[in-house]
């Protein structure tokens, strides 16, 4: 950049968006070229120790000033200082906004997808988009429910869907089920393997508002439903379980089946009171107390390790029984607790044994889908 400046001393002076140009005291110029030098530089301040009296910084080309530093002439600011949003700035999106003083892609053309980088991207060969990533993913082989339960017993092993294990950043990995009962009306009863992830347990009293299964945020999060199905009026049906975990072709595999949850009373405690509240019809669901102890009969068959994933989610755990960064932790039930007024529900422990009074507030309690695929 010619800054028309003779006999000056140049002082250059490195910063992290460009280069200052810098004069001292000593320098002399013409009027004329000390004059264009000024409206060139009318915003410009002195930086990094230089006393100019009659010559001002400057950027070097390609930068300019912006908030006393030199940045790139490609960054916007939402037409701040002249430069406005454009869609030419962004490959294949559709419309940009202004997002914090930055220009960021709002939507992308056809068959173009907003990765997690702001950047629109699109799948080839055999990756499809997967919404819960923001990313593309392998394309899963096809499903032959039928052919997935052939012959399964109790205790045996099933690969279906997918889920994060390890990280998000190493995207979704399949899930590991373990077969309940092969006898199911609808199917297969199946459970995840490990303990997935970590949701607060909210199944009780909450402000005089009794809140069950049915209504609960768990079973909205696990099934995808919509604000008006739970007590914290939340809307799951953009981001919950069942999306991330299943594409079309296998949710096509998963039965709905009807639960019925016990109140808390028919568990052998007359004075105690709780409802279990109307029976659900559910795709995904959480085992109930009942069931829990009639699976598995003993308490080392109930003791559940978690994914490296719902570790990092901060799932409480057995630090005792860590291999790597799997643990024995506590899983949710979704029978109600001993007190209606304490706001407890149901879960396994550390050590398989059922509990009762598991807070709802407590935030670490880890996540044991079930489903039952058709036969």
């Amino acid at each position: 950049m010619k800054i028309g400046i003779q006999f000056c001393t140049i002082i250059v002076i490195f910063l992290s968006a460009g280069l200052f140009t810098a004069c001292d005291d000593d320098s002399e110029s013409s009027a004329n070229e000390q004059n264009e030098q000024n409206e060139q530089n009318e915003n410009a301040q002195c930086n990094g120790g230089c006393t100019c009296s009659h010559c001002k910084c400057a950027c070097d080309e390609g930068f300019h000033f912006y908030e006393d530093d030199c940045e790139e002439d490609t960054i916007n600011h939402c037409g701040s200082h002249g430069n406005a949003c454009s869609t030419e700035s962004f490959s294949n999106s559709k419309t940009v906004a202004c997002v914090k003083g930055k220009c960021a892609v709002e939507t992308c053309i056809n068959d173009y997808h907003l990765n997690r980088t702001g950047q629109c991207e699109t799948c080839s060969g055999n990756t499809i988009w997967n919404d819960a990533t923001q990313s593309c993913d392998e394309r899963s082989e096809p499903v032959n429910c039928a052919e997935l339960i052939n012959n399964v017993k109790k205790g045996d092993s099933i690969s279906f869907g997918r889920y994060w294990q390890k990280s998000w950043a190493d995207g979704l990995q399949p899930i590991e089920w373990l077969v309940l009962d092969n006898e199911h009306e609808n199917g297969v009863l199946l459970i995840s393997k490990y303990i997935l992830d970590v949701k607060p347990c909210v199944i009780n009293d909450i402000n005089g508002k009794e809140v069950t299964w049915e209504t609960s945020s768990m079973r909205s999060w696990l099934n995808g439903l919509g604000a008006s199905e739970n007590f914290t009026e939340i809307d799951f049906r953009d981001d919950n379980f069942m999306k991330t975990a299943f594409n079309a072709e296998e949710m096509e595999c998963i039965a709905t089946v009807l639960n019925h949850t016990n109140d808390f009373e028919e568990q052998g405690q007359p004075k105690y009171t709780v409802s279990g509240g109307n029976d659900t019809n559910d795709k995904v669901f959480l085992l109930s107390i009942e069931e829990a102890v009639s699976f598995y009969k003993t308490v080392e068959e109930r003791m559940a390790y978690c994914t490296p994933y719902a570790r990092f989610k901060s799932v409480p755990i057995d630090p005792k029984t860590c291999v790597d960064d799997s643990c024995v932790s506590p899983w949710t039930l979704r029978s109600p607790g001993r007190y209606k007024t304490y706001t407890t529900c149901s879960n396994v422990t550390t050590s398989g044994t059922t509990s009762q009074f598991l807070d709802i507030y407590d935030p670490g309690s880890g996540v044991r889908p079930a489903i039952v695929l058709k036969r």
